[in-house]
């Protein structure tokens, strides 16, 4: 990560249910292989240890597939409205975005490419098949992390997500967006956005940071 002093702010998003819509990540990777009732199976799992189960199995499933065929189940995945409009807003006024999520790092890194994003987080599988583990506790973690290496102060820091599992992210900075309309159990400080629309939530963070 390079220290970039124009930026005038982080934006992060988490990817599945935020960013894409629909089919997750993994149900995408898995729908061509003819796995995609397991990994529905795998959606439901709660504890660390049972998800890194599922995560080593999953890994076996690409481990002879090219990368490149990987990739391409990717092209289905359904964009939430206004992703490119809102993204494009986002860097338009000078901020930086990035994305943070626990699903696999060559997918997160491939739609990050997608959508013109340098900053991402994910799962890593190694060159022997080892697994580099993240974790929702992590993505808070990693965006402190991010914007002191871009030079960004927290009060500069918004992040995006639709799930309880993002709490840790969204208190990691000043802004915290949830989209979608169940957002019980987590703090009213969180803003919702129903429509969960990112070209609204981009909007919103120009609007908060009186961005001209």
């Amino acid at each position: 990560m390079r220290t970039e002093k124009s930026a005038h702010g982080l934006v992060v998003f988490d990817l599945d249910g935020t960013l894409i819509r629909g089919s997750t990540v993994c149900e995408l990777l898995a729908e061509p292989l003819g796995k995609l009732s397991r990994m529905q199976q795998f959606e439901k799992l709660k504890t660390e240890d049972e998800i890194i189960l599922a995560r080593i199995e999953m890994a076996s499933w690409y481990a002879d597939i090219p990368r490149t065929r990987l990739i391409e189940s990717l092209e289905a995945a359904r964009l939430a409205p206004g992703t490119l409009e809102g993204i494009g807003l986002l860097q338009s006024h000078g901020l930086e975005c990035a994305i943070a999520s626990i699903t696999w790092s060559f997918a997160v890194e491939w739609f990050a490419g997608r959508l013109g994003i340098r900053h991402f987080t994910g799962v890593g599988i190694g060159a022997f098949g080892e697994l580099r583990h993240v974790w929702p506790k992590d993505k808070g973690t990693w965006v402190t992390m991010l914007a002191e290496s871009l030079g960004i102060p927290r009060e500069r820091v918004a992040t995006v997500g639709d799930s309880w599992r993002d709490l840790e992210m969204f208190q990691a900075g000043s802004i915290a967006i949830f989209v979608g309309e169940d957002s019980t159990g987590l703090p009213e400080t969180i803003t919702v956005v129903p429509t969960g629309d990112i070209l609204s939530v981009a909007k919103l963070i120009v609007k908060k940071w009186m961005i001209s």
